[in-house]
């Protein structure tokens, strides 16, 4: 067997290496741009539970200025006012961490980390089961959240069903209406173009992850 020059050996290795950081790249602007794309979709959310703790205070401050402050009363708005200002930090929380991009390769975890964004939404998930797919955690990710925003558009309370087979793991959407995401999109492109598969449903959307090789 000829042995590779080291200087050849290095110019490979090199170029390996360059490959997977510009696809590392790619894959933390799609998450980027996805939580962006979340952000402006959940400032209605954040809007709504801001003008409840807004109100509960102006209650708050009215009540407390009565010569005889109904004590009972004040409490009551207070716990509403808490309930709603623990939702925001939880979104808020929830979202930075999703950001971040985790190293997990589980379907169902990130799946349901993206659902955690919206928990003012009647989002659910079920089959949690175990499903490492072979992508990008961070691309995952975007697909994850790319998915949970096109869901939210939809009427009806959307359900993730996610599976695990040896061909690969599939993340089903029930929504009751036909989910058929723009083909141009940078992240259906690069979801494909790694070997993903994306097949809208008459009652949703399906997609196949490629497992780990």
């Amino acid at each position: 067997m000829t042995d590779i020059p080291t200087r050849e050996f290095a110019a490979a290795t090199l170029s390996v290496e360059d490959a997977a950081a510009a696809s590392s790249r790619a894959s933390r602007q799609l998450l980027d741009a996805a939580v962006a794309r979340a952000i402006a979709t959940l400032a209605h959310d954040l809007r709504n539970s801001l003008g409840v703790v807004s109100m509960q205070v102006e209650a708050i401050a009215v009540r407390s200025a009565s010569k005889t402050p109904d004590v009972a009363a004040i409490l009551s708005h207070a716990n509403v006012a808490s309930e709603h200002i623990e939702r925001l930090a939880e979104m808020t929380n929830s979202l930075i961490a999703f950001a971040r991009g985790r190293t997990s390769s589980d379907l169902s975890v990130i799946v349901s980390e993206a659902a955690a964004l919206v928990p003012l939404r009647p989002v659910s998930v079920s089959n949690p089961v175990v499903a490492a797919v072979g992508l990008d955690p961070m691309l995952t990710r975007a697909v994850a959240l790319e998915v949970l925003m096109l869901a939210l558009g939809s009427p009806k309370a959307p359900v993730f069903v996610v599976s695990a087979a040896e061909t690969g793991s599939t993340l089903a959407v029930v929504s009751g209406y036909r989910l058929e995401p723009d083909a141009t999109l940078e992240w259906v492109v690069q979801f494909q173009k790694v070997g993903g598969r994306i097949s809208p449903t008459e009652d949703g959307l399906r997609l196949l992850f490629p497992p780990i090789s």
